[in-house]
């Protein structure tokens, strides 16, 4: 399933506040499994603040993410 037909009927970002998800979590992202993954093991690494576009992240939500797929 494509995300974009995912998110046809959604009423909220799936991104966002999903804490019975989380798997391993940074001081600012977090390790989440995909609710509409493209391949078998499809998993998340996700900003704790919404951000529209990679270029908004901070050095610290950067640093996160980078933490976490090393992981």
């Amino acid at each position: 399933m494509l995300y974009k037909d995912f998110l046809k009927d959604l009423a909220y970002c799936p991104f966002c506040q999903p804490m019975r998800r989380v798997i391993v979590q940074e001081q600012n992202a977090f390790l989440t499994y995909s609710l509409a993954p493209y391949h078998k093991h499809h998993l998340l690494v996700i900003p704790n603040n919404h951000v529209e576009q990679f270029q908004d992240l901070t050095s610290q939500e950067t640093q996160s993410i980078e933490k976490l797929l090393h992981k």
